[in-house]
């Protein structure tokens, strides 16, 4: 008996196509698949289900307080108004997060209303990050990085921290 190989391609993470997952806290469920006409419900649904290179697309959203431990874009795709303490988002290393165009992230009452960790940035979108102890915190390596001025936005009024 002769075994054979099969030719071997190696699969290099281009090849991988990223995918899209859909958070959308009114009307989605845990039990969805988290397209967009299944859309999941929470945000730890929502980020258990992505991989790295993968775009979480945010429709509403009822969590306070959140956390972008995977190198993957945050999109809010709709007008979403977060209102908290302590810090409202925290992007972790090789974390985007982007704001939809003619769509608005507000964000009020935290004491840093977004964290950007080395490694991780705000992309183009209108953020309104007032009434903020601090509107959004930069360590070193992380950037904000829009496409043009008209494509990045970011009102901070009214804080009672830097930034």
């Amino acid at each position: 008996m002769i075994a054979g190989f099969l030719p071997f391609k190696h699969i290099s993470n281009a090849d991988v196509k990223a995918s899209e997952i859909y958070l959308d806290s009114k009307n989605g469920d845990d039990n969805n698949e988290g397209s967009k006409e299944k859309p999941v419900k929470t945000f730890t649904k929502a980020i258990e289900k992505t991989k790295d290179g993968d775009t979480l697309n945010v429709v509403s959203l009822s969590e306070k307080n959140i956390t972008v431990n995977k190198k993957i874009t945050l999109k809010f795709i709709s007008d979403v108004t977060m209102k908290g303490t302590g810090t409202g988002i925290d992007l972790s290393d090789g974390s985007h997060l982007t704001v939809a165009n003619g769509k608005t992230l507000t964000m009020s009452g935290y004491t840093t209303a977004i964290n950007v960790k080395k490694g991780a940035e705000i992309n183009d979108g209108n953020y309104v990050l007032d009434k903020n102890g601090t509107a959004f915190s930069l360590a070193d390596g992380a950037k904000i990085n829009g496409t043009s001025k008209d494509k990045l936005k970011i009102s901070a009024k009214e804080q009672t921290g830097s930034g």
